[in-house]
C-alpha cells in the first residue's frame, strides 16, 4: 500500500518478497557512489511494485536497471544542451506541495530548443530527477509535474520523443511518479498524448490530469501546494502566458532586479535554500548537493551567456508592464499577476472546449519522423 507522501508501505507477505528479492540481487556488484541503490528496502519495494509483486519479473527489471546506472551514471549526468544554448530545457524543480514532494515546471514558451530529440530531452530529466531526489526527505518517493503547455509546437511535443522519454522513465524509475498536471494543452497535445498513452501501464495513465478550467486549476493547486508555492505558480504561468515574453522570463535562470516582483527560479523557499545557498553548500558537500537547473548554476558562477530577444520582444523585467499587461490585467506585482493566472485562449469556468474533449490520436496526422518506432511495445 502507498501513503499519502508516496512512500510504500508492504504487509508480511510483501515484506518476505522484499528480502527474496534483496538476497537475489547479493551477488551484483555495488554501484559506485550508490553502494545501496538496490539493497534498500525503498527501490527493492518500488520494482517490486512496478512488476506487481511478480519476483521474477521485478529482478530482471532491477538488475536491467543496475546495469543501466552503471553504464550512463546518473548521479553525475548533467545536460550539455543547456550549458551550450541557455534555456535549451525550462523544466526544473521549483519547490515542494504540502506532502513534501519535489514540484518540477515546464513550460514550452521558456524553453529555446526548437527540435528536441530524446537523447536531449532524456539527459535533461535523469539529471532533474537525480537532483529531486536529494532533496527528499525520508518516506517521500515520488515526483510532481506540473506541465504548461503555452508555446507548445508539435517538434517538441512529439509521440517518437514522448515515447523515449517515457520508457525511460517507466523502466528505470519505476513508481516515481506521484502527479502531471497539464494545463494550456490543445488538440494538438491532446491527440500526441492519445497516440502514445497505449504504451503506459494504466496506473500512471490515471496520474495524468489534463486541466484547461481555470477554476479548476486553481483547485487543484489549492488541494496539493502551500500558499507560497500556489502564489508563486500562477504568477509564473501568467508570465509565461503573455505575449511578448519578457527577458526576465526567457532567462528564468537569473536572480531579479531588486524591484522585481517574481523570482522565474522557483518560489522563495526553494530558493533560499537551494539557489541562493548552492555555492556554499555543494563547497560543502559536493556530492550530496541538490542542483538546481544547469542555466541557475552557471549563472551563480558567472559564466552564462545572455539570450538574444526575438526582433519585437520586450526586454523590461518581470512585474515591470512593457510587454506582459494587457487591458484589465495589471502586472506590477506578484500578487496581480497570480489573481488570473489563466485567460488568453483558455476556456472560462465551464466545460473544457469541445476541441480538446472530441480530439482523437487517429484524427492528428503526424509526419513519419515524430511518430512512435513501428516495434515499439504496447502496455
Amino acid at each position: 500500500m502507498a501513503s499519502a507522501t508516496g512512500a510504500l508501505e508492504p504487509g508480511d507477505k510483501e515484506q518476505r518478497l522484499i528480502e527474496q528479492l534483496r538476497n537475489n540481487m547479493k551477488d551484483v556488484p555495488s554501484l559506485e557512489g550508490d553502494a545501496e541503490f538496490f539493497t534498500s528496502t525503498e527501490t527493492l519495494v518500488r520494482f517490486l511494485k512496478a512488476r506487481d509483486w511478480d519476483l521474477d519479473e521485478s529482478e530482471k527489471m532491477l538488475k536491467s536497471t543496475v546495469e543501466w546506472r552503471r553504464k550512463n551514471d546518473p548521479l553525475h549526468m548533467d545536460c550539455r544542451w543547456c550549458h551550450d544554448n541557455p534555456g535549451y530545457h525550462g523544466i526544473r524543480q521549483v519547490g515542494f506541495d504540502e506532502l513534501g514532494r519535489p514540484v518540477i515546471y515546464a513550460c514550452f514558451n521558456q524553453a529555446t530548443a526548437s527540435k528536441p530529440s530524446a537523447e536531449d530531452s532524456i539527459a535533461h530529466c535523469t539529471y532533474l530527477i537525480e537532483n529531486a531526489k536529494r532533496t527528499m526527505a525520508p518516506g517521500v518517493s515520488t515526483w510532481v509535474f506540473i506541465m504548461d503547455c503555452s508555446g507548445m509546437s508539435l517538434p517538441a511535443c512529439n509521440p517518437r520523443l514522448g515515447y523515449g522519454v517515457t520508457q525511460v522513465f517507466a523502466n528505470y524509475y519505476p513508481e516515481r511518479l506521484g502527479l502531471v498536471i497539464c494545463i494550456h494543452h490543445n488538440a494538438l497535445f491532446q491527440g500526441v498524448w492519445n497516440a502514445f498513452k497505449i504504451f503506459l501501464h494504466p496506473n500512471t495513465v490515471a496520474k495524468m490530469h489534463l486541466i484547461r478550467n481555470k477554476k479548476k486549476v486553481r483547485e487543484e493547486f489549492e488541494k496539493l501546494f502551500s500558499r507560497e508555492l500556489y502564489d508563486w505558480l500562477l504568477a509564473e504561468i501568467k508570465l509565461n502566458k503573455k505575449k511578448p515574453l519578457v527577458q526576465s522570463q526567457r532567462e528564468f535562470w537569473k536572480a531579479p532586479g531588486v524591484d522585481a516582483a517574481h523570482d522565474p527560479r522557483g518560489c522563495p523557499s526553494y530558493v533560499a535554500r537551494h539557489v541562493d545557498r548552492y555555492l556554499e553548500n555543494v563547497a560543502g558537500n559536493p556530492e550530496g548537493t541538490h542542483r538546481p537547473h544547469p542555466n541557475i548554476i552557471d549563472s551563480l558562477n558567472g559564466v552564462i551567456r545572455s539570450v538574444p530577444l526575438p526582433p519585437g520582444e520586450s526586454s523590461s523585467v518581470n512585474g515591470g508592464g512593457g510587454g506582459i499587461s494587457s487591458p484589465g490585467c495589471p502586472s506590477s506585482s506578484a500578487e496581480s499577476a497570480a489573481g488570473t493566472c489563466v485567460e488568453e485562449g483558455d476556456s472560462s469556468e465551464g466545460e473544457e472546449p469541445a476541441a480538446v474533449q472530441n480530439s482523437p490520436g487517429a484524427a492528428l496526422e503526424i509526419d513519419e519522423e515524430f511518430q512512435i518506432p513501428k516495434n515499439a511495445y504496447t502496455k
